[in-house]
């Protein structure tokens, strides 16, 4: 059973799991942009009319479409939008070494057998 938390799906297999559009109800907080998250909704009309009147000084929420991550359509991760790339693990390793063995004298690198 994968816990409640995001860090519960590290190296779970997600079968049964699927990403669904939701609608995130914000609801400004200040003149400023800030906001709350007032709920997540599958049918927009609803959010829009749970939001209403209920932001800053009286002012209607906003809808903000975001992906979910689900298995019972009911509780889910918010996905982020942004694709991400995972950064070159060899290239990074092969520097960071290579940074580390530079700061060796020659005399250590030979006694690590590294020359």
């Amino acid at each position: 059973m994968v816990e409640l938390s995001g860090k519960g799906l590290i190296g779970e297999d997600l079968q049964g799991w699927r990403v669904e559009t939701w609608f995130e109800l914000r609801l400004s907080t200040d003149e400023n942009g800030r906001y709350e998250v007032g709920g997540y909704f599958k049918d927009k009309d609803l959010a829009s009319a749970t939001g209403k009147g209920k932001g800053w000084y009286g002012d209607d929420g906003k809808m903000e479409e975001v992906l979910v991550l689900t298995n019972d359509g009911a509780f889910g991760f918010v996905v982020g939008s942004d694709r991400v790339f995972l950064s070159d693990q060899d290239a990074l390793k092969a520097r960071a070494v290579e940074k580390a063995r530079a700061k060796l004298t020659p005399e250590e690198r030979k006694l690590l057998g590294l020359d």
